[in-house]
């Protein structure tokens, strides 16, 4: 009897597989799906790290997966961020989760010997208006994606912890880092500064190109009484 559930259950995951892959196939002939799409569609997710991994730079507290240069890794973004793309979320939620586990076993292992350990997860935000238009945050889909990964609950995320109250021009379109700042002056809140308190917060975005966006915000942390603040991005 098990074996005869066993195999029922086998036979609905292939058949599930092959009509997913039927319509996706439909979809493709309808609305036809850039190379870099496919590509990055067809990859397992240990593969995806042989794709240019991101050294560290002059932010030691701002860690990236990858180089934005590679061309999978920037179309994958691009899907990400204009299309909120699921897969390419989850596949990123994923490496992201390994990643900062990776990065934050020296802070679990000597700064709660005492406490269990926790880390807030904060997504850069969007500004309503263009949430709204967008019909998502990808910082936010990223932040559900960890959180999926996280079996042992050392992760959390509280709606809204941080804030953006002003629409801005992108930072990209600015030339120097002075007007990029002057660009986010008072733009971000936190509306609950005791949520921060005393807290260990982890900023997720999909990428960083200056950092001024980051150090932003992770001022606007400190100011609430943050104890640490670490950012972790898909690329610079």
């Amino acid at each position: 009897m098990n074996c005869t559930l066993l195999y029922h259950s086998y036979m609905k995951i292939r058949v599930r597989k092959t009509v997913e892959q039927l319509w996706r196939g439909i979809l493709d002939l309808i609305f036809p799906r850039n190379i870099w799409q496919k590509e990055f569609d067809s990859l397992h997710t240990n593969d995806i790290y042989q794709l240019r991994p991101k050294s560290i730079d002059e932010y030691t507290w701002i860690h990236s997966l990858f180089d934005y240069k590679d061309t999978c890794i920037r179309e994958s973004i691009h899907t990400l961020k204009y299309n909120g793309n699921k897969s390419v979320a989850q596949k990123y939620g994923v490496l992201l989760h390994d990643y900062l586990i990776h990065i934050l076993e020296d802070t679990i292992t000597f700064e709660f010997s005492r406490t269990p350990p926790s880390f807030l997860l904060v997504p850069v935000p969007l500004h309503t208006h263009k949430k709204r238009d967008r019909g998502f945050n990808q910082a936010e889909l990223l932040v559900n994606e960890i959180l999926k990964c996280d079996t042992t609950q050392l992760l959390f995320h509280i709606p809204n912890s941080i804030i953006k109250t002003r629409e801005t021009p992108a930072q990209s379109s600015l030339s120097s880092k002075q007007k990029r700042m002057q660009n986010l002056q008072n733009c971000f809140s936190v509306p609950q500064p005791h949520i921060l308190q005393d807290q260990y917060v982890i900023l997720i975005d999909d990428l960083y190109t200056t950092g001024t966006t980051l150090e932003r915000i992770r001022a606007l942390c400190f100011q609430a009484g943050a104890r640490k603040v670490l950012a972790f991005t898909i690329a610079h």
